[in-house]
């Protein structure tokens, strides 16, 4: 589980350079503005990442005066976006520990997420792909959700010394849907959910694409028991950035449910093909690298590299990186993606 909140030492604190009432603070790959002289290095916060949701009960300040704070999931409170402070890049929060209780005894690296009710912030899900459930997403195939560089500094360090090679491919902004092949059952998945096969949802989208693309229909005829991960990527979903006109698979990763393993690269390109001469009219994510070390172990290296175009949008969510052996990835996000679509 993401650590939404967790205890930091902060390694870096420095001077605004353009605000004589504020300081950046660092922390792993992360850096946030905080007001001046309110940490000293070595310190022990706790840090709260992008797409929380802290209660009001926790950071009242965050609701802009004149305003009323958000409502999500039944909890009044505000979600911490990517903003830019005078200049410079601030992520999340950073709070003292006296907002802990006197009964929590503070640890680095401790995960406080669920002793201060933090929520991971998620977007309503448009009509189109609600749909009524079956059940929650199966416990045999892992949820797609990479980890950020940022919270794999020394995973990355290890890495980069051991030269590995990882396949680089970009991040495309969508809807996450999974299809599964297990034993002659066919289920589709939203990001949480196992959608209903029957007449009740009809018009979801999630579930008309699988069909519609013919990968149900290839995932029959190929009869291994996996489970293909892609982006539904079409009209009105995530404000379309691509300009597709109709809706469209692009796989990301597939997931063998025998061995509880996600396919390498390789194994998963011969995956995706064998669909694709089955008749499933599905698409791969575009591959920037098919092999390549790290050039860097350095965070904001990687990031700078998240920066450029996607398909057809001028800028890309980000990028995904993927150890040939497929034992270890994790995702960099464009710094000007998050601020220009306000996440």
């Amino acid at each position: 589980m993401r650590k939404l909140a967790k205890i930091v030492n902060l390694h870096t604190v420095e001077h605004h350079p353009n605000a004589d009432r504020l300081d950046i603070v660092k922390w792993d790959g992360w850096q946030c503005v905080v007001k001046r002289d309110e940490f000293k290095v070595g310190d022990l916060a706790i840090a709260f990442e992008i797409d929380s949701f802290l209660p009001t009960s926790i950071a009242p300040f965050l609701t802009k005066p004149g305003h009323f704070p958000k409502v999500f999931e039944g909890i009044e409170g505000e979600r911490l976006r990517t903003v830019r402070l005078r200049g410079l890049l601030s992520q999340g929060l950073v709070l003292p520990l006296s907002i802990l209780s006197d009964t929590v005894c503070p640890v680095e690296g401790m995960d406080v997420t669920d002793v201060l009710g933090i929520l991971k912030y998620e977007r309503p899900m448009d009509a189109q792909l609600a749909g009524q459930a079956r059940g929650i997403f199966p416990s045999f195939v892992r949820k797609t959700d990479q980890e950020r560089c940022q919270n794999l500094v020394r995973e990355i360090q290890t890495a980069y010394d051991n030269g590995d090679e990882f396949e680089i491919t970009m991040k495309l902004d969508g809807s996450s849907c999974t299809v599964i092949y297990l034993d002659n059952d066919i289920r589709v998945c939203s990001r949480n959910l196992d959608l209903k096969l029957d007449e009740v949802n009809s018009e979801n989208t999630f579930i008309k694409t699988a069909n519609n693309t013919g990968l149900i229909v290839a995932l029959q005829a190929y009869g291994q028991n996996i489970a293909v991960q892609a982006e539904l990527m079409g009209p009105k979903i995530q404000d379309n950035r691509e300009g597709l006109t109709s809706f469209m698979l692009y796989v990301f990763d597939i997931f063998d449910i025998d061995t509880q393993k996600y396919l390498s690269p390789a194994k998963r390109m011969e995956a995706f093909n064998a669909l694709r001469a089955l008749g499933a009219n599905i698409e791969h994510v575009p591959i920037i690298e098919t092999s390549t070390k790290l050039m860097s172990a350095d965070i904001q290296i990687l990031l700078n590299y998240a920066e450029g175009p996607s398909i057809v949008n001028k800028t890309r969510e980000g990028l995904v990186y993927k150890r040939l052996d497929g034992g270890f990835s994790f995702k960099t996000i464009s710094n000007q993606y998050l601020i220009q679509s306000g996440n």
